[in-house]
């Protein structure tokens, strides 16, 4: 098949992409570089694989319709991944512009997923729902979105389904809990595991925003991309899943395990103010995902942290020897 992701050099979009040129697919990935990483790995595999193709920069802004217009017709997908997005930490600083992007990124996808009949798997997030009302947060917890961005995310779940219901837009909707691996951005924005792994391998204390009593429901990355690539080939139209693993983790803890597996014997830390809109309670609820999808969650905490930490270890070592 031949597919688009958006978002592709981001840290999901990366996996995702990366595994689906390997599956044989003919990709192109888009992205606009709003975080600064590293895309060496980009160009290398686009020139080590005739079926990957990227568009970066400028060129890879899904917020210009523009772009979005001239590859969707000169390519012809028969998928787009969407994972453009503005992410959640900037919108604490600029909420009008990331909600307006985020809304705009996703109207120009879900205008060409219309027209040209192509299938689109939607990426939401859990933060649409805000805080756990109920023990487990399933597929119709209220949406109660606390940031501009979960906000954005929120609408444009909206924005999919009205286009499905009332034009048969081909889509479905994946919102994935909070989820970790290797190559998560550990500078600018960046989320509390690969920030914790960082500090700690250079010695520093870490920083907890708020108690630390806050929870969240954990993903390995490579458990989020097999259930993507499955809402692809079988999500039904319109529906949402979520992408969980049924497991509540506090921030605490989460340093601790992070500490534990790194062979620190006892960590400090240092507890700062609450972060602005930040959500108290996660844990999802992934029956649906099991029941239509067949997808579960197959990498364990200790795992996925031991691997994630071996990354970073080893991205660390290389950044130093240039």
């Amino acid at each position: 098949m031949k597919i688009i992701v958006t978002g592709a050099t981001g840290f999901i979009g990366s996996h995702l992409f990366r595994t689906l040129v390997r599956m044989g697919h003919e990709c192109i990935g888009m992205d606009n570089q709003f975080i600064e990483t590293d895309v060496e790995w980009a160009y290398k595999f686009a020139e080590e694989n005739k079926n990957a193709q990227f568009f970066l920069g400028d060129e890879g802004d899904c917020s210009n319709g523009w772009n979005v217009f001239k590859i969707c017709k000169n390519f012809s997908p028969d998928v787009i991944f969407n994972l453009a997005v503005m992410c959640l930490p900037h919108s604490l600083i600029e909420p009008i512009e990331n909600y307006s992007k985020n809304i705009e990124i996703t109207t120009n996808i879900v205008q060409e997923a219309t027209k040209r009949n192509i299938r689109l798997v939607h990426f939401s997030s859990s933060e649409v729902y805000g805080s756990a009302e109920e023990e487990t947060m399933s597929e119709d917890h209220k949406l109660r979105p606390s940031t501009p961005y979960a906000a954005a995310k929120a609408a444009c779940d909206h924005l999919v389904q009205s286009m499905v219901n009332t034009f048969e837009l081909d889509a479905a909707i994946v919102r994935p809990f909070n989820t970790y691996g290797p190559g998560q951005n550990e500078n600018t924005y960046a989320a509390v595991i690969p920030k914790m792994i960082k500090t700690m391998l250079n010695g520093e204390t870490p920083k907890i925003t708020g108690d630390g009593t806050q929870t969240r429901d954990f993903n390995y990355v490579t458990d989020v991309v097999d259930a993507a690539i499955l809402a692809g080939e079988r999500g039904k139209l319109g529906e949402v899943y979520n992408i969980c693993s049924g497991k509540e983790t506090s921030i605490n803890d989460i340093v601790g395990t992070i500490a534990s597996v790194m062979g620190l014997d006892e960590i400090e830390v240092n507890y700062i103010d609450k972060r602005p809109g930040d959500v108290m309670r996660h844990r999802g609820d992934g029956s649906k995902a099991a029941v239509e999808l067949g997808w579960k969650p197959r990498t364990s905490m200790e795992d996925g942290l031991k691997e994630t930490i071996e990354w970073y270890k080893r991205s660390i070592k290389t950044k130093g020897n240039k």
